[in-house]
């Protein structure tokens, strides 16, 4: 659904900003309850989304830094700390091939994960 969803002509910015937003706050919950109810969608995000590049089409692939930047945000409480190394190893080389694809803020010339 969601990615059917990029293809649409009413997948905006702002639809973007909405899931991003509300993810974060199911993520928080997660956190500060110590629960994780909401662990099949961050591995949907993180799996699916980006690590996944044939997942990145259309106007979907603009956004794949704020989705990154949501699963960066919660990698520790979701994943294991040893996974780190490739989950960076891996968006690296995906963000570096496809870093003119994406909405970068004005003046941003070199992408690079540690930095995001």
């Amino acid at each position: 659904i969601f990615v059917h969803c990029a293809n649409e002509k009413g997948y905006t910015q702002k639809f973007v900003s909405l899931f991003v937003k509300g993810n974060n706050k199911v993520f928080w919950l997660d956190l500060e309850n110590s629960t994780k109810r909401f662990l099949a969608i961050y591995k949907y995000l993180k799996n699916d989304i980006v690590l996944n590049t044939s997942s990145w089409v259309g106007l979907l692939k603009r956004d794949v830094p704020e989705y990154f930047n949501l699963v960066a945000k919660f990698f520790f409480y979701y994943d294991d700390v040893s996974l780190l190394n490739n989950f960076i190893e891996k968006t690296q080389r995906s963000f570096i091939s496809h870093s003119q694809d994406f909405s970068l803020p004005a003046g941003h010339k070199k992408i690079h994960t540690l930095n995001m």
